[in-house]
């Protein structure tokens, strides 16, 4: 009988060892990470001045066929978030059309860390960028060759991953040293705690 009643004991036992390993596996697959994400900004102002991004043409590039924006498709200022590969490169290319001409073009590419990650390509044409201070370390800001990627100073926290600045046809510039700026932003999905500088 004693027999018996340990048998028992032990089968129930392994019963609910067996349900708490399934309810666990249940758990972490709802608690998968949601796929990596782009977003695209720009001033909401600056898409409506022909003279300034009202002419912007936005393709992007990561898997599957590249996707095209306007100044149309930022709705304040922004476009909607769209799913990108959890790994692999992305590339974004930009083009400001001005009276029927091109007057400013560059891309950048960079690749993607893994599910959950949201991406911001900041898109603005000036002679700086003000909440950047991009830093480089052999040029200064506006003197840089184009394509250049700019180190971002602490001041745009740890989630900032560069500027790339694109000069200005010269005859359409509106100012010396107008350039068309990309600046990337990667927040991954548990990011940092506050006051941890992290990559």
């Amino acid at each position: 009988m004693a027999l018996e009643r340990e048998a028992t004991r032990r089968l129930r036992l392994a019963v609910l060892l067996l349900l708490a390993t399934a309810s666990c596996s249940l758990v972490s697959v709802e608690e998968q990470l949601p796929p990596a994400t782009l977003e695209l900004l720009a001033r909401w102002r600056s898409l409506e001045d022909p003279a300034d991004l009202a002419g912007v043409r936005v393709e992007v590039t990561a898997a599957g066929p590249t996707q095209a924006y306007t100044a149309s498709d930022f709705m304040g200022s922004q476009t909607e978030p769209f799913p990108v590969p959890d790994t692999g490169q992305a590339t974004v290319a930009v083009q400001v059309r001005q009276g029927g001409e091109t007057v400013a073009q560059g891309s950048v590419s960079w690749y993607l860390r893994g599910p959950g990650w949201t991406w911001e390509l900041h898109i603005a044409r000036g002679r700086r960028v003000s909440h950047l201070y991009a830093e480089a370390e052999d040029c200064n800001e506006n003197e840089c060759p184009e394509n250049t990627r700019l180190r971002c100073s602490l001041v745009h926290g740890s989630f900032c991953r560069g500027a790339w600045r694109f000069a200005v046809r010269e005859d359409a510039a509106r100012f010396e040293d107008e350039s068309l700026w990309l600046w990337l932003r990667g927040v991954p999905h548990d990011p940092c705690p506050e006051g941890v500088l992290c990559d």
